[in-house]
């Protein structure tokens, strides 16, 4: 299912049930299509058995720069990865989207300080 959904990439097994994908040159639109191809693959595939109907699918995505450190990605993507299994799970995140998220989390509280000092 993971070579379906994710022509010309790189797909391993890490161990138990999680797997690693590795697509060169993609950008971000391009693995949000894929991934929800995937969500679709998988739930179509998990429903045609009792046993396999409570499944779900959980991703955390990094976006990689050539020349960039394969340790802090993959920590990074498992950060992404623990932020989906911990807000219920069967859903995909990119670290991006997370720090975006504090970021703006930030800019908000940084500007109710300043206005409360005004």
């Amino acid at each position: 299912m993971l070579t379906e959904c994710m022509e010309n990439a790189v797909v391993c097994r890490l161990g138990g049930d999680e797997f690693l994908f590795y697509l060169p040159a993609a950008s971000e639109a391009e693995m949000s299509m894929r991934i929800r191809k995937l969500f679709d693959s998988f739930g179509a595939a998990k429903n045609v058995t009792a046993e396999t109907s409570p499944a779900s699918l959980s991703c955390g995505l990094c976006m990689c720069r050539q020349g960039g450190n394969f340790e802090e990605y993959y920590i990074k993507a498992d950060k992404a990865l623990y932020y989906v299994k911990q807000n219920g799970k069967n859903n995909y995140r990119f670290y991006e989207e997370l720090e975006e998220q504090q970021l703006t989390k930030r800019s908000v509280n940084n500007e109710g300080i300043l206005i409360k000092d005004s």
